[in-house]
């Protein structure tokens, strides 16, 4: 493997997708990934060391659009929860993402503690951002055809390996095999298990 990551890299810290909470930002995608990699798990033996999922991003609670996909994006994931008889997904508030003295590791705390695989939080800090940033094993950036990106970007600075579309943005900004992978698009239907999209991006996480 010739990914390059930084010296402190936490192949155990946790999957993270920063997005805002629109539906054109495709996060659905990392979802039934997530969903495949648990199957997995599960199937080897090894389902309590599969990092946890943070899926977090700017939302604004007077946005209809972002109240509806959170609601969406939370459904699926518990519904995919269900399915192994894992603990519920965990949303934390914007008020409390948002708070600023969260140098203590707090984001990652929080879901630890309700045990969840799964754990949204919306309008992060700056200072939560720096924290995932540091902690991540593995950076997802999802979006189809995103003009440039300055997620993965981020993620590269910080020596965390994205996984990401292979379209747009992504495709002049990530070297493939070496700063992260890059996964070739194709539409998700009703058989998002069979999907090569779902399928690659689980693999490259795995």
């Amino acid at each position: 493997n010739s990914i390059r990551t930084n010296t402190k890299y936490n192949k155990n810290g946790p999957i993270v997708s920063l997005n805002r909470f629109e539906r054109k930002k495709n996060v659905a995608l990392l979802l039934h990934a997530y969903d495949l990699l648990l199957e997995k798990a599960i199937k080897e033996g090894r389902d309590k060391k599969l990092p946890q999922l943070i899926i977090a991003g700017g939302y604004d609670p007077l946005n209809v659009e972002n109240v509806e996909h959170l609601a969406e994006l939370r459904t699926l994931a518990d519904k995919i929860l269900d399915r192994y008889n894992l603990p519920l997904s965990t949303v934390c508030s914007p008020s409390k993402s948002s708070a600023n003295n969260d140098s203590d590791g707090s984001i990652l705390k929080d879901a630890a503690l309700n045990g969840s695989s799964i754990a949204f939080h919306p309008s992060i800090s700056n200072a939560k951002r720096t924290q995932l940033l540091s902690s991540a094993s593995v950076w997802c950036y999802t979006p189809h055809r995103e003009h440039f990106g300055i997620v993965p970007l981020e993620a590269m600075d910080g020596g965390v390996p994205i996984v990401a579309i292979r379209s747009g943005g992504p495709m002049e900004t990530i070297v493939d095999n070496v700063t992260g992978y890059l996964v070739d698009y194709t539409s998700i239907d009703a058989n998002t298990r069979d999907n090569p999209t779902v399928k690659g991006f689980a693999d490259a996480i795995d």
